[in-house]
């Protein structure tokens, strides 16, 4: 069954549903006023505005069976 985390988009700032499973890579962008953390589909991608640490520990959580 596949695990959804929500992150924010940065660019936008709507609420965007990530499914886990499909995560290929994490990353940091780094910016003039503010980080932003995207992950990426292979074909496609999100920018959020979470940090990498909160993104992973959300996946992490949300992967894991209670």
């Amino acid at each position: 069954m596949a695990a959804f985390i929500g992150v924010t988009d940065s660019l936008t700032g709507e609420p965007v549903a990530v499914n886990v499973d499909q995560v290929q890579t994490l990353r940091t962008r780094k910016g003039e006023d503010r980080d932003t953390t995207i992950i990426d589909f292979g074909q496609s991608f999100v920018q959020c505005t979470e940090s990498l640490a909160d993104v992973c520990t959300r996946a992490l959580r949300a992967s894991t069976p209670d």
